[in-house]
């Protein structure tokens, strides 16, 4: 990708009433800029930046003209977002929780009002908040979610990731939500970034006897998830914490994280598309606090920059730039007065200004402070608070610049407590005073993205489509765009279409307006666009290859539930579905499952799996799953998936899921013989387990859990209970460990083992 520098126009003014210190004293420059025609760049959310080059004789004029106020845009009022009884939060993992493209703003937060957690998500067209609401309900209503991150594609599609206790989900919004994705047990705190392609990237925590740093991809228009690779692992009982991510555009994915084997700042990449892993230590001992998350990003010369908080107190904040093996020195960009600064986001805009946001307590309560380093000189302005220092404290920022050079900004906010409100979502943006396009208005049309045919396409019918740029303001303009797909094993072409006076918008336009091809099955084909215009100045930008291979894959999916019907009152079933293989390969040894949750807990309560040897392209088969019985008043979720089973087992395609009310068994059963404790299932568990026990006749019964130190940590019954079989839940809110369970009367006395795990 090319590389090149710009300075917007100078021109606004600030907003806020604040005082504009000085930018002496700020930091120098680390890297030599240099100035090259135009580029494409991809901030830490996906989204593109495009930069046209302007005179620095202007921009230093104007800036003499102006002194002490920014000379590069304005910062907009601040919009509360949300507006829910619950408690909201964003996110203060590595991740951000706002993300921009060409024409919209994503912004996503946690609700919390016990015993629910949920994500939430709002977007809305650049430059136009919307009025607070409660935002979209994302996750679902049979798991928790904590803290969600999000980033954007080049197409406008946003893709969201979320954990709870040691289970990660993830979403993709396509003018539309799709299926929530299980990604599985035993990581957390995701951070997300998009590459050029359209691949999703995740930087994962996990814990096993210390926290270490994993790394995961999603292929665009994928449905699975590679296998988690191992990054770094700082030791035994070692932490390295929440880290962040980046992919310049080179494709070399880069992680920042600190860990507390030292206190030191790590950087690892990738070079092989996350198959291994390097890491370098970027600071020395007792430098880098592990726990609050670091935050990095690049800018069009894939220069990285990444945000951290200090070890030794008072905290403060640092950016380090550089990138591998050649780093400079680490840069202070707040001033706080007091010991307290958190939680940094970073981000990097159209003109390489690298923006720093931060939560400080410098004033009464912690408010939002803010620094920007100026991407021609490489200095910085100086730190300004964000919001106001009313004693109602903001907190845990989040960073995004979007293509048109505007950085957006998101944060958690208290304000609103005494009219009713809890922690809402508050939103500000800094409007840029120029946008994207060539010198003197000039046309200047570019095929930005090959967006289909994907790397990898079924042997069925597709529509191609492209990615183009068009400069000129409040201009529409027609073009011609052609589509050509070569079979690169007999070098003939296979289709060819041509789009004449094809409707070009100013910004980005997605061109699908093509005829369908279908592709033969194991053929290697090459696909080729181009757009055309007898006054666009510069021709060389016009086109794109991409090659592509074709190869059949089976997809199961369940396409009818019928038992149990949706909101239906269910005392016992048999859960019943039918699948389908709706993809163009027979399926071979796969399972199909049904899974019982109660709503509000992510452990199921029932799991049945039937073996499938074979499934053809369109065949269906009926599945009947063994028989459930309600022990509990409550409403539950049943999910439906077809997967491989394993270590972590491959979906082979969408799930489903049915939500009805359980109303307890009241069948009649047989008078258990004699005293007795069941089998405790699950064992081990996350969040939930069940103890089953059987009374011979009326007796006092207690039911109680200790510790390994024999402290007593619930007790789960403790009464006279009839004869006969019994179950009491345990909601197990404690730390991970060995646990025992006693089942005791006046004669019978039993223990069982049990192990939380997260």
């Amino acid at each position: 990708m090319r590389a090149c520098r710009i300075r917007n126009i100078p021109g606004g003014i600030w907003e806020k009433e604040i005082q504009i210190k000085s930018a002496q004293g700020q930091g120098i420059s680390i890297f030599k800029k240099r100035q090259i025609k135009r580029c494409i760049h991809r901030d830490t959310q996906g989204g593109y930046m495009r930069k046209p080059k302007v005179s620095r004789t202007l921009i230093i004029l104007a800036l003499a003209l102006l002194v002490a106020v920014p000379a590069f845009g304005q910062w907009q009022t601040e919009t509360r977002i949300s507006n829910t009884p619950q408690y909201s939060y964003t996110t203060y993992y590595g991740g951000w929780a706002i993300a921009a493209d060409t024409n919209n703003v994503h912004i996503v937060w946690r609700d919390y009002y016990y015993p629910d957690y949920m994500a939430k998500h709002v977007m809305f067209p650049v430059g136009t908040p919307p009025a607070p609401g409660p935002g979209t309900l994302i996750s679902s209503t049979s798991e928790r979610a904590n803290y969600p991150v999000v980033a954007v594609d080049y197409t406008g599609k946003a893709q969201v990731s979320w954990d709870y206790g040691y289970d990660m989900w993830f979403r993709e919004y396509d003018a539309g939500w799709g299926s929530i994705r299980d990604m599985g047990y035993g990581y957390n705190y995701p951070a997300i970034a998009n590459d050029d392609d359209g691949n999703t990237h995740f930087a994962i925590n996990r814990y096993s006897r210390g926290r270490q740093v994993y790394y995961r991809r999603r292929d665009a228009g994928s449905s699975s998830f590679t296998s988690p690779v191992l990054v770094h692992n700082p030791g035994y009982y070692r932490y390295a914490y929440r880290p962040s991510i980046t992919v310049t555009s080179d494709g070399v994915i880069h992680m920042s994280f600190g860990s507390n084997n030292g206190y030191r700042l790590i950087h690892a990449w990738s070079t092989d598309n996350g198959a291994s892993w390097n890491t370098e230590n970027l600071t020395g001992t007792y430098e880098c606090y592990y726990s609050y998350a670091t935050s990095i990003c690049h800018d069009s010369e894939d220069n990285l920059y990444i945000a951290y908080t200090s070890y030794n107190r008072p905290r403060h904040i640092y950016v380090i730039s550089g990138n591998t093996g050649n780093w400079g020195t680490p840069e202070q960009v707040d001033q706080s007065t007091y010991r307290y600064v958190y939680y940094p986001s970073i981000c990097c805009d159209t003109a390489d200004n690298i923006w720093v946001a931060w939560d400080d307590r410098s004033g009464a309560d912690y408010e939002i402070y803010y620094n920007r380093m100026d991407g021609e000189t490489g200095t910085w302005d100086g730190f300004q608070p964000l919001t106001q220092d009313d004693d109602q404290f903001s907190r845990r920022a989040s960073l995004a610049a979007d293509p048109h050079g505007n950085v957006h900004i998101c944060w958690y906010d208290y304000r609103d407590y005494s009219s009713g409100g809890r922690y809402e979502i508050y939103y500000n943006w800094f409007k840029a005073t120029t946008g994207p396009g060539p010198e003197e208005d000039s046309l200047d049309l570019i095929m930005e993205q090959v967006i289909r045919p994907y790397a990898v396409e079924e042997p069925a019918a597709f529509v191609p489509a492209c990615l183009i740029w068009q400069n000129l303001e409040d201009t529409t303009i027609e073009a011609e765009v052609v589509c050509r797909i070569t079979n690169l094993g007999n070098m003939q072409v296979d289709y060819e279409d041509v789009i004449h006076a094809y409707p070009l918008d100013p910004g980005y336009n997605q061109v699908s307006a093509f005829k369908s091809f279908t592709p033969e099955i194991n053929t290697e084909y090459e696909a080729f666009f181009v757009v055309n215009h007898p006054d666009d100045i510069d021709v060389n930008n016009n086109d794109k290859n991409q090659r592509f291979s074709t190869e059949a894959r089976a997809q199961v999916d369940p396409i009818d539930i019928t038992t149990p019907q949706l909101e239906s009152e269910v005392d016992t079933m048999t859960p019943a579905a039918n699948f389908k293989n709706v993809g163009s390969e027979t399926a071979e040894n796969f399972y199909c499952y049904c899974e019982i949750l109660p709503e509000g807990y992510l452990t199921p309560d029932y799991i049945d799996s039937v073996a499938v040897a074979s499934l053809d392209p369109e065949a269906e088969v009926a599945q009947t799953f063994a028989q459930w019985v309600c022990d509990d008043s409550s409403g539950y979720v049943a999910r439906f998936f077809a997967a491989i089973p394993g270590g972590e087992r491959e979906l082979l395609g969408e799930e489903e899921f049915v939500s009805f009310l359980g109303i307890p068994y009241t069948g009649i059963a047989e008078e258990p013989l004699s005293f007795g404790l069941d089998a405790i299932k699950p064992n081990p568990f996350a969040h939930r387990t069940s103890v089953s026990f059987s009374v011979a006749k009326a007796a006092s019964v207690s039911v109680k859990v200790y510790d390994v130190s024999g402290k007593l940590v619930e007790t789960l019954a403790d009464g006279t209970f009839s004869a006969g079989s019994h179950k009491v839940k345990w909601n197990a809110d404690v730390a991970p460990g060995v646990y025992f369970v006693r089942f005791l009367t006046p004669s019978f006395d039993a223990v069982e083992k049990v192990m939380v795990i997260r």
